[in-house]
């Protein structure tokens, strides 16, 4: 508990601690920078990062830890990356840009808040849901990424007043057919064109219906789909990061 973490750190693995912060750090040129797992209140802020070979931070099955006025920047993994239960994360006020990915967060783990981030020339996108519930994307601005939000099989998750500008596609859902509706996209900015009439989210729907692709193996059948935030914003928002 309550650790020091030394100014020239060059990469940090947290186990089983409690109540830690790490901060001022800059950290490069490694497999991994951080790595949580077991442990809560560990707060990660005012680091650099860069030219990370696999994922910046990950956080595992870690609860109640806050990621906060980092830049994270030129990573061939992930950003951040939250899994295996990792319950109430509150990450905000990060320059996430220039990654493959900028937060993945995984199966089981709910609850976690992203909030005031800039998430800016992400490759893939900008946030990646997959399999998890019950988050909340507020107020981040999502520039230049090829995806903004992507959900994958992730369900009563809210992304509410966050600017999506001259992104490929500010997001985008793969989700079963029976909890279509399950996610919430409203009062978004996505350009000047919209604000009067509903902005279309496109995605796919995994129907009840399978094909069998080879001898005794089944598949599912995806379709593709709409969904639409009703309520989009005529302005962007003013976002302090």
């Amino acid at each position: 508990n309550d650790l020091d973490i030394p100014l020239d750190t060059g990469q940090l693995i947290l186990a089983d601690c409690t109540n830690c912060d790490v901060g001022n750090l800059d950290i490069s040129n490694v497999d991994y920078a951080i790595q949580v797992g077991f442990s809560s209140e560990i707060n990660i802020f005012s680091n650099e990062f860069d030219n990370i070979i696999r994922n910046c931070i990950t956080i595992y099955v870690s609860s109640n830890n806050r990621i906060e006025n980092n830049l994270i920047h030129y990573i061939s993994g992930t950003g951040i990356v939250l899994s295996g239960s990792s319950l109430n994360n509150n990450i905000f006020k990060n320059s996430i840009k220039d990654n493959n990915k900028g937060i993945n967060i995984g199966s089981k783990s709910s609850l976690n808040s992203i909030s005031n981030n800039n998430f800016i020339g992400n490759e893939n996108c900008g946030v990646y849901l997959d399999q998890s519930e019950n988050n909340e994307i507020i107020r981040n601005i999502f520039q230049q990424n090829r995806y903004g939000v992507l959900l994958d099989f992730s369900y009563n998750n809210i992304i509410t007043n966050n600017n999506f500008i001259n992104n490929n596609r500010p997001g985008s859902f793969h989700v079963d057919y029976q909890r279509i509706n399950d996610n919430t996209w409203n009062l978004n900015y996505y350009g000047f064109r919209f604000g009067i009439l509903p902005k279309l989210i496109l995605g796919l729907v995994k129907t009840k219906y399978t094909w069998e692709w080879m001898p005794g193996e089944y598949a599912y059948i995806s379709i593709p789909f709409i969904i639409f935030d009703r309520n989009p914003a005529r302005e962007p928002y003013d976002i302090v990061n």
